[in-house]
């Protein structure tokens, strides 16, 4: 029966979609955050991520919630009205106002994640003929009683009104959704784990590689302020510092001391180069 059940839930699914017009919604974040994307109040990817894009949408308007990973676990809510097509919006977030905001951009978003929302219509679809079949076993149970009552009745056993007993509708049972997984608290890279990652970029020999691994290495946690100063003085060149430190600003634990890495630079352009970032960025 549940295998009857799933596979008249997805025919029904697959002649809805192409009764409508495809749509999809893509999100990316401006500067690299990693986030998680309700709609509707369903989460979309369990693992935050800097992009994704949710297609076999009904172009009407959602709920979108974004929860960023940062120490604050920042999130905004608004509604967004998808048209039929690709609808294409970058995330601005701004550290210093705690504000996030959606921008559509005419520009077609490839993502790194690729999500459908037909499991999650199929899944929906499935409750809610499970629900209503199980309304009916309920129903056919109540009638067969009621039966059994009135043939009782033949043979003396009358209801003291007079009347047979009303069987009452029985109520749908209720679908609880299983709860959305609660974002991991912040985790700031041990001085055990940074002392490998030091030892990892002062064994390479070009500044490149040098970038590529300091850069991997603060994508996969948070950093203090004085951790990313001391990977930044591991680079001899100075565009080098100032690329390192503008990516490493939003894995960092204590942004507010984040004027600090001026201290690494040797020219005052690269320190108006820097100041002028962070103005940029804690607006």
């Amino acid at each position: 029966m549940k295998k009857l059940l799933f596979l008249l839930a997805f025919c029904a699914i697959l002649m809805t979609g192409m009764a409508q017009p495809a749509t999809s919604l893509a999100i990316q974040s401006a500067h690299h955050e990693h986030f998680w994307l309700y709609l509707n109040g369903t989460l979309q990817n369990q693992d935050a991520v800097e992009s994704i894009k949710v297609s076999n949408l009904a172009p009407e308007t959602y709920t979108v919630r974004i929860i960023i990973e940062n120490r604050d676990y920042t999130e905004g809510t608004l509604q967004l009205q998808l048209r039929a097509g690709s609808n294409n919006y970058e995330m601005d977030y701004s550290a210093r106002e705690q504000r996030l905001s959606l921008n559509n951009v005419d520009y077609e978003i490839h993502a790194a994640v690729q999500m459908t929302a037909a499991f999650t219509q199929l899944v929906q679809t499935m409750f809610e003929m499970q629900a209503r079949d199980e309304r009916e076993m309920h129903a056919d149970h109540r009638h067969d009683d009621h039966h059994g009552d009135h043939h009782g009745d033949h043979h003396g056993d009358h209801h003291p009104s007079g009347h047979h007993p009303v069987s009452h509708p029985v109520p749908a049972p209720v679908v609880v959704p299983a709860p959305a997984p609660v974002p991991p608290a912040p985790h700031v890279c041990s001085p055990e784990d940074f002392l490998q990652i030091k030892e990892l970029v002062k064994d390479e020999v070009f500044e490149d590689n040098k970038l590529d691994i300091a850069k991997q290495a603060v994508r996969s946690d948070l950093f203090t302020t004085q951790q990313l100063i001391e990977l930044a003085r591991l680079f001899t060149f100075e565009d080098n510092k100032l690329e390192f430190l503008k990516f490493a600003y939003d894995h960092c634990f204590d942004q507010n001391k984040y004027y600090t890495v001026n201290s690494v630079f040797t020219y005052s352009s690269s320190k108006d180069e820097m100041n002028e970032f962070l103005r940029d960025r804690q607006r």
